[in-house]
């Protein structure tokens, strides 16, 4: 008994010691992030610290769950007597199982780590996209933007490390003897309840969970208290939360709701999501032509580098003065294809379009009430129809006309593409081609735009600047100045590519019965750095319409209001079409009331208005800063007007994602 359990005493101090080279290598990774994210000069050491035991603890977690099949290994030890073969297994199961844990922790905090340097976010569902997305062009962007090279030194060097760590310390051998009767009788209790309490990671009354990261109202801190493996576990349930599920009750119930009609009061002040525009007989007569741009990586903080010295905008500047441009905007998520399921059927669960119920006609579509207008509606992507199973879920949306960038190619000469589809001005020039078709119906055009895409390759006759970034956007900068420049000379191409549309429409013989409306379907994070108080500017997009003086003579448009996506198409449907019905996603901004309240909604849970922002479900609670209104101060009270945004926020949630499983449900039906 005593050789065997001198054996058993040995191989649990070998687990302790892989204990300890799991957080040490954790701990590596905690401390690159901090290195390479956080202006950790300008945080107090206090919360540093706090921060970094609150990772300790998801460190014990993480590595706990990973060593956990030595757990009933070291039983075995115990169990069985002892014989040297038999106990050479052991030791090699376990050395083969503790590279395979090396390699799921490089593995997973080396995405986690690139995944943050490009959304400034840890790993989320948005992850999973490369399984979903065009998978090549995914991996052409990691090639060209990421420094492959250097990463795979890194690698290797840390491959060497564990390996000295295992020869050198934690396999080799010193002989431990355990005389005590009482070490012999608690160890093995010990160990057990050790890997009880830290996969658990407390001894309170809560285990360790995502609320635990939130040690500060600095989101970036927030960020550093949890490694790689916690935020893909996160990621994997948000993924499974976020699956289009159709369980109405559990929606109502889990958001404070008894039913719908409740939720729908909170966010609309009457008993239903749908509304109608007024009757206006010059509509009926004189509709006018809808062109919607959803631009890909359209950004407002790019936008707002621009002037004379620093020409962002190209052929944008010379029309923007004859838009409405609205600057106090967001949009609906941080990834194009929610984006679009957000415009396309007002639905928060996403993506419709590779769920099970693609081929649902969902009556919220925005092509209905155009349809129902007699318009042509027609949906244009530069990208791959198949992409993300969009054409198939786009033609059941009551659009008559789907293209895709084969049809472009094959229409505009002298067209070409790049991984994600054709350049933007092929593809404007295709939207062109039809707006001028001749045809005795109106039209309602929504365009997605590819171009404005890492890896940033633009046409060979594309004309670059040479941007002078300044000392003080250095100091702001992720990336080097080279890609930085490659990604505003993309923004510049896109906005390029619109300010030429709008002005040839402007010469155009439908000029004056065209509406052009053109937003971003979300920023891009992958350059810039964003504190804390730059969280608007992290997920700012623009908007900007411009409306032929027939239509908005009689309008009052305040571009100064707080608004996002969900608005857009509630101002479009009252500018062009009279007395229909429409999903009333939002204000409409055509027709400014100083009663009404105007707020934008980001990724469905954080909210921006006039008197600052609130994170749904988080005690994060923001004001504008009074020197810098662009710039966000956290603050621990919350004034009624803010717990009223929250409270409309949660009901904006409830209501869209019952009607989106009220219509599946009643589809299912039919």
């Amino acid at each position: 008994m005593n050789d065997r359990f001198s054996q058993y005493y040995n191989y649990i101090v070998l687990i302790g010691k892989l204990f300890l080279i799991s957080l040490l290598t954790l701990f590596v990774f905690r401390v690159v992030f901090l290195f390479s994210f956080i202006d950790f000069k300008t945080v107090p050491f206090i919360l540093l610290l706090k921060a970094f035991w609150i990772g300790l603890k998801f460190d014990l977690q993480s590595s706990a769950y990973l060593l956990l099949p030595l757990l009933p290994l070291s039983l075995i030890v115990l169990a069985i007597p002892a014989r040297y073969n038999y106990y050479k297994v052991i030791y090699k199961s376990t050395k083969i199982w503790f590279w395979v844990v090396a390699a799921i922790i490089l593995t997973i905090s080396m995405i986690d780590y690139n995944f943050y340097s490009f959304f400034q976010s840890r790993l989320n569902p948005l992850a999973f996209g490369i399984f979903q997305d065009d998978t090549l062009a995914v991996l052409e962007s990691v090639w060209t933007d990421y420094p492959v090279i250097l990463i795979t030194i890194c690698i290797t060097t840390y491959i060497i490390i564990i390996h000295f760590l295992l020869k050198k310390f934690a396999f080799k051998y010193y002989k431990y003897e355990a005389s005590s009767l009482a070490l012999k009788i608690l160890s093995p209790i010990v160990l057990i309840g050790m890997f009880f309490i830290f996969m658990r990671g407390s001894v309170s009354e809560f285990p360790l969970q995502r609320a635990d990261t939130t040690v500060s109202d600095n989101q970036s801190i927030n960020n550093l208290t949890y490694n790689g493996l916690f935020a893909l576990k996160t990621a994997v349930q948000d993924k499974l939360n976020s699956s289009i599920n159709i369980d109405t009750i559990s929606t109502l119930k889990s958001r404070g709701f008894v039913n719908a009609k409740e939720a729908f009061e909170l966010y609309t002040s009457s008993k239903s999501i749908y509304s109608k525009t007024e009757k206006n007989s010059y509509l009926e007569q004189n509709p006018p032509n809808i062109v919607f741009f959803l631009m890909e990586s359209f950004g407002l903080h790019y936008m707002k580098l621009n002037n004379n010295n620093f020409d962002i905008l190209g052929s944008l500047s010379k029309s923007i003065d004859s838009c409405y441009l609205f600057k106090n905007f967001t949009s609906f998520t941080d990834g194009t294809i929610y984006t679009l399921d957000g415009f396309l059927v007002g639905s928060p669960q996403s993506p419709l379009s590779q769920s099970e119920y693609y081929k649902t006609k969902f009556h919220s579509s925005l092509a209905r009430p155009f349809k129902e207008k007699g318009y042509e509606t027609i949906f244009i992507t530069g990208g791959k129809l198949g992409w993300r199973n969009l054409d198939q879920f786009v033609n059941n949306q009551y659009f008559d006309k789907v293209y895709g960038k084969s049809s472009i190619l094959s229409s505009i000469k002298g067209s070409s593409e790049c991984e994600w589809g054709v350049y933007d001005e092929y593809l404007f020039d295709f939207v062109e081609q039809e707006i001028l078709k001749k045809t005795d119906k109106p039209k309602m055009i929504f365009v997605l735009t590819t171009s404005n895409h890492t890896p940033y390759y633009l046409p060979d006759d594309c004309k670059l600047v040479d941007y002078v970034i300044s000392d003080s956007l250095k100091q702001k900068l992720k990336e080097s100045p080279e890609l930085v420049k490659k990604g505003l000379n993309s923004y510049r191409y896109a906005c390029n590519c619109l300010g030429n549309f709008i002005q040839n429409i402007n010469n155009s013989s439908v000029k004056n019965n065209t509406i052009i409306a053109a937003t971003g379907d979300h920023n891009v994070k992958q350059l810039f750095n964003y504190d804390n108080e730059d969280l608007f500017l992290k997920v700012g997009v623009p908007f900007l319409i411009k409306i032929p003086k027939t239509y908005s003579q009689n309008r009052t448009i305040n571009t100064n209001v707080w608004a996002s996506h969900k608005d857009i198409f509630p101002t479009l449907f009252n500018l062009s079409l009279s007395d229909v019905e429409y999903l009333n996603t939002g204000n409409d901004l055509s027709s400014y009331n100083d009663t009404t309240n105007y707020y934008g909604i980001y990724n469905y849970k954080t909210a921006f208005n006039s008197n600052g922002a609130v994170v749904l479900g988080q005690n994060l609670n923001y004001y504008w800063n009074k020197q810098n209104p662009l710039l966000l101060s956290p603050s621990d009270s919350i004034k009624y007007s803010q717990k009223e945004l929250n409270n409309k926020v949660n009901a904006y949630n409830a209501s869209f994602i019952y009607n989106i499983q009220k219509q599946i449900i009643d589809n299912q039906k039919l």
